[in-house]
């Protein structure tokens, strides 16, 4: 039986689809449903979330945020509580963030900082690059503490 693929005008970005396909993946409707479901989430998603939201089975649902992670459409941030989360990477987001990391119960929330701290951020890589020859491409800056639901 041969496998249904999603038609590439399912509402996926382009640019997903692009970087899907260059990696040499096959564009499923699985594929495409995780793909809605991070999306639609509000901040990074667990891999159950993934599979509610999607309807994709978890064995695939793991598959697929690894394959997606391998094409550099998905980042994986860890949380405290050893359950990782998914979420699109930022360069089909266009929002760029950063988290706060609960040690308590695990839960990651996104935050934007001000643009303060994102100019001291690039000129601090800007001097690495020059001192050590390194050419950074993102970066990622997660603040672990205690969210204000456990700290009630």
């Amino acid at each position: 039986m041969a496998r249904r693929t999603a038609d590439p005008d399912h509402g996926v970005d382009p640019r997903i689809l692009a970087a899907v396909t260059a990696s040499g993946q096959r564009f499923t409707r699985h594929k495409a449903a995780v793909l809605a479901a991070l999306a639609a989430g509000e901040g990074p998603l667990t891999v159950d979330e993934v599979v509610e939201a999607s309807g994709a089975p978890t064995s695939t649902a793991y598959r697929i945020l690894a394959e997606l992670g391998e094409a550099a459409v998905v980042q994986r941030v860890p949380g405290a509580d050893r359950t990782d989360r998914y979420e699109l990477d930022e360069a089909f987001t266009d929002d760029h963030h950063h988290h706060l990391v609960c040690v308590a119960c695990g839960s990651v929330a996104d935050f934007a900082p001000g643009a303060a701290v994102e100019r001291a951020v690039r000129a601090e890589l800007a001097g690495l690059a020059q001192r050590y020859g390194f050419i950074p491409d993102r970066h990622v800056f997660d603040i672990h503490g205690t969210c204000a639901d456990c700290a009630g």
